[in-house]
């Protein structure tokens, strides 16, 4: 909280509690403000050598004896302060609507499912409703794959690279292959094509699977599920 020069006079009151010679703690309407200079603060000696330290810091809390600053506290001084108070819509009658945003959501959803099994991170799919409106769409899919064989088919080295990249998918666990009669659950075929660039060092050929793909526009994509 910062509060202008002009304003310091307005908030300080008269007690004053000498800490230690040239330290003070001075009562303001926020509670005690420790002010003033020290030679005594540990961890400062190797930033301003043996210089005093000018300061003015306001405490607040029940903790004011764990400070390195002084190790007594007067009976005058109140360990507790009413200044959280100030930052609370509640004291004057506003209360904020708690809304559970599709971001936390997702999170709360990632931190229970999450597991480690042989190496790996395993979390559930964070889909937006219970009630999951996503279509199966292989024949959208299947006519995508005709076309992008029948583009692989005129470059043979760029057939056998996406093949390439495919079994290494495969190898790695990356993708599987299901048979059609062991589907359990949601079943959503992903269109995928293949991104050229030559001019990369190490990645020249790079397989996009398409979540957004739908065949129709009242259709929902497996992206506009999740």
């Amino acid at each position: 909280m910062l509060i202008g020069n002009d304003y310091y006079l307005d908030i300080i009151c008269g007690n004053k509690i000498e800490v230690q010679s040239g330290l003070y703690l001075l009562a303001s309407k926020f509670g005690w403000i420790l002010s003033g200079r020290s030679t005594t603060l540990r961890g400062y000696e190797d930033v301003c050598g043996e210089n005093d330290v000018s300061m003015l810091i306001m405490n607040d809390g029940t903790n004011l004896s764990k400070t390195e600053v002084y190790s007594e506290i007067d009976e005058c001084l109140s360990t507790s302060s009413d200044l959280d108070k100030m930052w609370k819509l509640d004291t004057i009658g506003i209360h904020e609507e708690m809304i559970d945003t599709s971001d936390e959501k997702a999170l709360s959803l990632f931190k229970e499912s999450l597991t480690f099994i042989d190496n790996r991170y395993y979390a559930a799919w964070p889909w937006k409703d219970t009630d999951i409106q996503i279509r199966e769409d292989r024949p959208l899919a299947v006519g995508r794959l005709k076309s992008l064989v029948k583009r692989l088919d005129d470059n043979p080295d760029l057939t056998e690279r996406y093949d390439a990249v495919i079994k290494d998918q495969l190898e790695k666990g990356v993708i599987e292959k299901v048979e059609k009669g062991e589907l359990d659950g949601v079943c959503h075929y992903i269109p995928h094509h293949a991104v050229v660039k030559p001019d990369h060092a190490t990645t020249k050929i790079r397989i996009v699977y398409d979540a957004s793909a739908k065949t129709k526009m009242d259709h929902k994509s497996l992206n506009e599920c999740l």
